[in-house]
């Protein structure tokens, strides 16, 4: 699982299951540990840390896939740069969909920026890992 499915993933989880995102990324961490992260492997996950399985707290099969298929998302959000991309560097497209291929457009702020706006302050993301603080403004 790369940085931006595992991210997805993290976030779709906290929003779904109304958990917080630092206890989410931590249940995406551990799943990356084992190497699993089907709705039965995230259930037995956040059993052992919240004490209740994440589909009880209403996340589902399909929330889980649209998350780890960071291409479809992309697809269906209009973002065709990273498909054209991709292919003008000599990718396949059963190779950029086996490997989950995408990049990350440039700049310092995107994922603090892209978290921001979904509802996450620069404590939760610091509190994550996933910024650092520093004079100039929080960057990832």
């Amino acid at each position: 699982m790369g940085f931006t499915t595992a991210t997805e993933l993290a976030d779709t989880i906290a929003r779904t299951a109304h958990v917080p995102f630092r206890t989410a990324h931590t249940i995406v961490g551990d799943l990356a540990r084992v190497g699993a992260c089907d709705l039965g492997a995230i259930d037995k996950v956040g059993l052992r840390h919240l004490g209740k399985q994440l589909s009880q707290l209403g996340l589902t099969a399909e929330d889980v896939a649209e998350a780890l298929d960071v291409n479809r998302k992309r697809c269906k959000a209009g973002h065709r740069e990273a498909g054209e991309y991709l292919k003008k560097r000599g990718a396949k497209d059963e190779t950029i969909k086996e490997f989950r291929l995408g990049f990350a457009p440039e700049g310092w702020r995107n994922l603090r920026d892209a978290l921001a706006k979904k509802g996450f302050t620069d404590a939760d993301m610091d509190k994550a890992g996933l910024v650092k603080s520093k004079r100039a403004g929080t960057r990832d």
